[in-house]
């Protein structure tokens, strides 16, 4: 990932976090709410590196939000619910979503933990 250049202009990514915030999941199929949270997962997740700009490591961040991780603080907004990177990946994906779809145990490689 290129995060110079989205922190030189974060203007699409801010456009997409705004867009997820009114996005209406029930009466979008599974695989359209499949691929809506992972893609909002990895935009959160975006929009974290480039707004904290860890210098190492997104772990470094933890000791910056009062959950002491940044999986578990609710960094984003999907579909008008505040959400962690964790209620995305274990409560929405895995909590349901991926069986309905067919894709348990393969959720993980979908979302991106941000390797700088």
């Amino acid at each position: 990932v290129d995060y110079e250049s989205l922190r030189s202009d974060p203007s699409d990514l801010r456009l997409y976090l705004a867009q997820l915030c009114n996005v209406d999941l029930p009466t979008l199929t599974a695989s359209q709410r499949l691929a809506t949270l992972i893609n909002a997962y990895n935009a959160i997740m975006l929009g974290i590196v480039v707004h904290y700009d860890p210098s190492e490591s997104v772990l470094e961040l933890s000791s910056i939000v009062p959950e002491g991780s940044i999986w578990k603080h609710r960094f984003g907004t999907v579909g008008g619910e505040k959400v962690s990177l964790d209620d995305i990946e274990h409560g929405m994906i895995r909590g349901g979503l991926a069986a309905e779809f067919g894709a348990q145990g393969r959720i993980h490689a979908a979302v991106n933990c941000a390797s700088l």
